[in-house]
């Protein structure tokens, strides 16, 4: 598995989504949660943050 930069949204709750698409980070900002850089290990997943549905 591969290590790649990504971001965690933390919202006041305490509960954390993932996320490695920069538009999905920003996205997370606009809305008030707390973003975070961390490297994630594992599979990349289809983004839905982005018009083409990339997987990352």
């Amino acid at each position: 598995m591969k290590r790649r930069r990504g971001w965690a949204a933390t919202d006041n709750t305490g509960t954390t989504w993932w996320g490695d698409c920069p538009r999905w980070a920003a996205a997370q900002r606009a809305a008030g949660l707390t973003v975070t850089t961390v490297v994630i290990i594992g599979r990349r997943w289809p983004c839905t943050s982005c018009e083409l549905h990339l997987t990352h």
